[in-house]
């Protein structure tokens, strides 16, 4: 927290003072992974980039998050590791256009940042990250709730969000809530994460809350002022990589699903292009035995009626007999003894 009788100074300012030029590139990417420093773009423009790794190597391409120019503040962000020896791991990385340069500080310095200036940074990145963790919902949620900043209400179950900005919300209770409807805040705390109980809420990110309870609200600027903002930004982030990594695998299952859908249209629009290709005399198809097995059927059914024969066709004596022949079914119709029918060279005769 800023002394009371300190002068405050810019980020820019700070950047020229006390920064360290880092050149970034596409070429010579940047890894955002320490959390005790900041990135300030002091030229040119970075595209950040998540980027998923398993023993340094690329599991996915890169998903693009935000585009920043200069003047712009980034944090640096603690890499998500996983749970398991086989999870793999989330980071940042900027890469930047021709000519960017970045200047690195230590996030200790930004306690000399005025609150007001410090918050704009924070609010413009949080709103570009949510707005890419929301990527995958279909729709947003209508809010039955509304957040505001020095509020403090005992709220019933609801869907929580906000009118504009940035409003950070206290922890419900374990159990009581779900950020973005996935991740509980609260259980992430037992996982040995970095965790301060506030939860900042945007336009496009929501608190599913299931049981009342008394929540507080405060800004962004506040929460610079009380020198909590840093530990707040990164307990934020474990949330965000935790949704994150929920998304990717519920992506992959629904991938699956729609796999399977396609193959199984695809294999339906296949058995009744067969059927059609075979039914050239359009006969209805009734039952459920192969196109092949009733090919035959269908067209001495379409002759008998042209005919006056009525033909009939015997079953199959068992799965491994030969398939019915027209001998067969001219000997189970009695064709050639009551009518006195053959078929010859000539076509069908008396």
């Amino acid at each position: 927290m800023q002394d009371a009788g300190a002068e405050y100074r810019s980020i820019a300012e700070l950047a020229a003072r006390s920064g360290i030029s880092v050149p970034c590139s596409g070429n010579v990417p940047v890894k955002l992974d320490d959390p005790d420093s900041v990135w300030f773009i002091d030229r040119g423009a970075v595209n950040l980039f998540l980027v998923e790794l398993r023993d340094g190597v690329d599991q996915a391409a890169p998903q693009h998050l935000l585009h920043r120019d200069s003047g712009h503040l980034l944090p640096g962000v603690t890499p998500d590791a996983g749970a398991g020896d086989r999870d793999t791991t989330l980071s940042l990385i900027a890469k930047g256009s021709p000519g960017t340069l970045l200047k690195r500080l230590p996030a200790s310095l930004l306690s000399q940042v005025h609150p007001a200036e410090l918050a704009e940074q924070t609010d413009t990145w949080l709103t570009a990250i949510t707005d890419a963790l929301s990527r995958f919902a279909s729709r947003l949620p209508r809010p039955t709730a509304l957040a505001e900043p020095a509020m403090r209400r005992t709220l019933a179950p609801c869907t929580l969000s906000v009118r504009r900005g940035v409003v950070w919300v206290s922890e419900p209770p374990r159990g009581a809530s779900l950020f973005m409807g996935i991740v509980d805040h609260a259980e992430l705390a037992e996982s040995g994460v970095p965790h301060e109980g506030m939860i900042p809420l945007t336009r496009t990110s929501w608190l599913n809350l299931f049981d009342e309870a008394v929540l507080s609200g405060e800004s962004t600027e506040t929460l610079a002022r009380q020198g909590m903002l840093l530990r707040a930004l990164a307990s934020f982030h474990a949330v965000a990589f935790a949704l994150e990594r929920v998304n990717r695998r519920l992506a992959v299952v629904d991938d699956a699903n729609l796999e399977r859908a396609r193959t199984g249209s695809r294999q339906t629009a296949e058995k009744v292009a067969r059927q059609r290709l075979f039914n050239i005399y359009d006969l209805p198809v009734d039952r459920d035995a192969s196109v092949e097995d009733t090919a035959l059927e269908d067209a001495l059914k379409a002759i008998g009626r042209h005919e006056g024969i009525d033909f009939m066709v015997p079953s199959r004596s068992g799965p491994s007999a030969p398939p019915v022949g027209l001998v067969d079914v001219l000997d189970a119709s009695g064709v050639s003894r009551q009518r006195g029918w053959v078929y010859g060279a000539a076509g069908w005769g008396g």
